[in-house]
């Protein structure tokens, strides 16, 4: 699920970000009554297929292109609805507002994607800056996990 990043991103986008990705979009995926697990996880095969398009290279890429293929499913979901309900209007107008304002979660997601694609691109391309991004993030990652492990009651988080 990764396009040719700059090696310093490799520490924040990896194996355990990979599984957290695949139950994120089993949790967050349109769950379907009528769906047998196979279904299910061919769907979810699909989702991860068309997140592996978008080439996340972080997990900040990751979790955008994970939002925007799960609004999608959502959009999608709602408009399949609607032929559902032949005789009920208003229900056909909510899942159609409802449709809208996914695709537009969608939208938006993949919008913030591509900019924050942009910008690691054009920062990757100077090394001066690659050095200074990685070492900021090598920096807050250490702090993140040196406060994780200092609370060791877990109430903190």
């Amino acid at each position: 699920m990764r396009d040719t990043a700059a090696p310093h991103d490799d520490f924040t986008y990896g194996r355990g970000a990979d599984s957290a990705l695949v139950s994120a979009l089993s949790d967050q995926l349109t769950h379907k009554l009528e769906e047998t697990e196979v279904q299910r996880r061919a769907r979810i095969g699909a989702a991860i297929a068309a997140i592996d398009g978008l080439c996340p290279a972080t997990h900040a890429e990751a979790g955008l292109a994970l939002r925007h293929v799960v609004s999608d499913d959502h959009a999608r979901d709602c408009q399949q609805q609607i032929a559902q309900f032949p005789h009920d209007p208003a229900r056909q107008s909510q899942l159609r507002r409802d449709a809208v304002a996914m695709s537009r979660s969608s939208d938006s997601a993949l919008r913030s994607l591509r900019q924050l694609q942009a910008a690691r691109k054009k920062r990757d391309a100077n090394p001066e800056a690659a050095r200074a991004a990685t070492l900021a993030q090598h920096r807050a990652l250490s702090a993140m996990y040196e406060a994780l492990r200092d609370d060791k009651d877990g109430d903190g988080f």
